[in-house]
């Protein structure tokens, strides 16, 4: 506790001093050089982030990384500040970041929209994370921008560790939480009265296909599918696929046979002995209610084509349903369980119908999702993305939060 403590105090005088010496634009600006620096031929940090293995290696999360450095753009940014009318608004002092070790970058989006705002930020890490990447954002912030590298505090506990939990909470001005809807409600219980607390809990996305999808897009639905593991928010849960029943199961292989080729280019993931076990109940399950079911011996992926089976993915852990529909209002029958909990929608390119476009892009707005792109692109959300449909900047000025 004397840790975040000392931590904390570290970090107000940090944010302090940063707000003393530099103004919101020129915060803008330094961020905007630092990311732009990643791409030189001769960055340090490229080199660095090209050796990282492990569960999340570069070749997994470089796509990810691009998108994510190149969105970090003085006139995008700017926008956004005006856009959310944030201008003139103060940020938090301190910031505290409880971040989630499903995906590798969480950390670096949440912290770069803090210093954006001139806060400062204590970053609690799962006890699970090996902290490589977060490790390496902070680095190479040092490198380039030491007064911003300053303003940035990582520390990793147990979840359960309520002490340090609430320690935290009576530590930081405002309080994101990245993690499991059981993991958000424990921590608003810590912080109730104390400090204002946003949950990201969790959340589903879902493609769109057909059969006239090239074959580079079910390459990209393979790629939004294997990176992470499936782990993600935006990563796909079940592709919706407007076709006959055949077609739906040629689908289905040519998925798994570019699922097969991804992973064999951005490594594989060992499966936990539960984690294995879990799999098999659901493959048996599906195949006893007669679907169709494509996998790879080691589980990395499995393809299930559901037929007719009324039968509901379990997230994550590599499984993605093929559902075949008539009409895109049956997507809400077959996604009654997640009402409410949409996050992305991949939608391929597809051809009209009896001279009829039967793809309504109000119906996907009103489902709720904040991020709706082609396939292969869910996974690489710019920094302007509105997790969960929340304002990007405003959440982290003072007052903002109800």
């Amino acid at each position: 506790m004397d840790t975040i403590s000392s931590a904390a105090s570290r970090l107000r005088l940090a944010a302090e001093e940063l707000r003393a010496n530099q103004s919101r634009l020129e915060t803008v600006k330094a961020l905007s050089d630092w990311a732009a620096s990643w791409f030189s031929p001769h960055s340090q940090d490229r080199l660095l982030a090209e050796g990282i293995q492990g569960e999340f290696p570069y070749a997994m999360v470089k796509d990810n990384l691009d998108a994510l450095l190149k969105s970090i753009d003085e006139v995008a940014i700017s926008a956004i500040i005006e856009s959310e009318g944030v201008k003139d608004v103060d940020g938090y002092p301190l910031v505290g970041h409880v971040i989630a070790a499903n995906t590798p970058l969480l950390a670096w989006g949440s912290v770069l929209r803090a210093l954006i705002m001139g806060s400062s930020s204590l970053v609690k890490i799962s006890s699970q994370d090996n902290g490589l990447w977060i490790n390496l954002f902070v680095d190479s912030l040092a490198r380039a921008h030491p007064q911003l590298a300053r303003c940035v505090h990582v520390l990793s506990w147990s979840g359960d560790d309520n002490d340090l939990n609430e320690a935290l909470c009576s530590s930081v001005d405002a309080l994101m939480v990245y993690g499991s809807d059981a993991t958000i409600k424990a921590f608003e219980v810590l912080a109730e009265g104390k400090t204002a607390l946003i949950g990201y809990g969790h959340r589903v996305s879902i493609g769109i296909a057909d059969c006239t999808t090239p074959e580079i897009e079910i390459t990209g639905f393979a790629r939004d599918i294997a990176v992470y593991d499936q782990a993600g928010c935006l990563s796909p849960q079940m592709i919706f696929f407007f076709g006959s029943s055949d077609q739906a199961e040629e689908f289905s292989i040519d998925l798994a046979k570019q699922l097969l080729s991804v992973c064999e280019g951005i490594g594989g993931l060992k499966r936990s002995v539960r984690a294995a076990q879990a799999i098999r109940t659901h493959i048996a399950l599906a195949r006893m209610s007669g679907c169709q079911v494509i996998g790879d011996e080691s589980m990395r992926w499995t393809v299930i084509n559901a037929r007719n089976a009324s039968i509901y993915p379990p997230g994550g852990s590599g499984i993605v349903h093929v559902r075949r529909i008539d009409k895109l209002a049956d997507i809400l029958q077959w996604t009654q369980l997640y009402r409410g909990r949409f996050q992305g929608c991949a939608i391929a390119t597809m051809k009209l119908l009896s001279n009829k476009c039967y793809l309504d892009y109000g119906f996907i707005e009103t489902l709720g999702f904040s991020r709706v792109c082609r396939p292969g692109e869910l996974q690489t959300p710019p920094i302007s993305w509105k997790q969960d449909n929340l304002p990007v900047l405003r959440m982290l000025g003072t007052g903002s939060f109800a």
